[in-house]
């Protein structure tokens, strides 16, 4: 794997920021929207407590459409250095990136026209889709491509 040095690093900010995203019921000291967490995360994140998991009794920092992208960056990134020697120089990735982000928006126009209603787990798996894909995107940067034998 090259550039290892980079990939640990965005790995220790995934996992922070899964962390982060866990809110009070994980980090205690405060409830909700006062928690750090949640104030760090605002920027980012409706924080809905309807489209929200809780732990431990307490609104996590991001709805779970958000935590199920950091999620799912988390995921994939953890697989790059099995994953990327099967995407070097291949589309699939850029499909399955396609593919997430398509489910994602039939998942939202469904609710949004009243077809069905969201849940919080399917906003979970369609915010993930699309995190694991950008992260197996991004894979074949940190695998070293065969040499060609030249004649």
């Amino acid at each position: 794997m090259k550039h290892h040095w980079l990939w640990g690093g965005m790995l220790a900010a995934f996992l922070l920021l899964v962390l982060f995203s866990l809110g009070a019921g994980f980090w205690g000291g405060g409830n909700g929207a006062t928690h750090w967490t949640h104030r760090m995360m605002s920027p980012v994140c409706h924080q809905m407590p309807d489209r929200s998991f809780f732990l431990e009794g307490e609104q996590m920092a991001v709805n779970t459409r958000c935590f199920g992208v950091f999620t799912g960056i988390l995921a994939g990134w953890l697989l790059i250095p099995v994953a990327g020697r099967y995407t070097v120089e291949k589309r699939w990735p850029l499909t399955l990136l396609v593919v997430a982000v398509m489910v994602q928006i039939i998942d939202v126009s469904g609710n949004i026209f009243q077809i069905w209603e969201n849940t919080n787990l399917s906003r979970f798996i369609t915010g993930a889709l699309p995190g694991f894909a950008i992260s197996i995107m991004l894979a074949d940067r940190f695998v070293k491509k065969p040499k060609i034998k030249q004649e």
